[in-house]
């Protein structure tokens, strides 16, 4: 199975590119971040990737705390987008190779 992810420019929005991914999700891209609040995702409330901190951060519906991921590269985020799952892909391609903090919540 072939998943692409489509970047659109938004004129009405400076700044702001939208990309449809997996799933019919959208994220919002700007210079310093993508994120996401998917509606499909079974495990994940919202996904934020801050470009310069090579941070992913991630709310999971199960939980109202946000894991801060650091170190995470630009592949992984791709692979993220073109992925089946948003919550089988963190957990198998982030969770065991990226360090994280709990910030907040219970």
């Amino acid at each position: 199975m072939t998943v692409t992810a489509t970047l659109t420019h938004d004129t009405t929005t400076e700044g702001l590119d939208f990309i449809t991914y997996a799933n019919g999700e959208t994220a919002m891209a700007s210079e310093t971040s993508i994120c996401s609040c998917p509606k499909h995702s079974e495990a994940i409330a919202y996904w934020d990737y801050i470009v310069a901190d090579k941070m992913l951060i991630v709310r999971y519906k199960s939980s109202s705390r946000f894991y801060y991921y650091e170190q995470v590269p630009y592949t992984v985020i791709f692979g993220l987008l073109t992925a089946d799952s948003l919550g089988a892909y963190i957990a198998k391609e982030v969770k065991p190779n990226y360090g994280t903090m709990k910030v907040g919540g219970k």
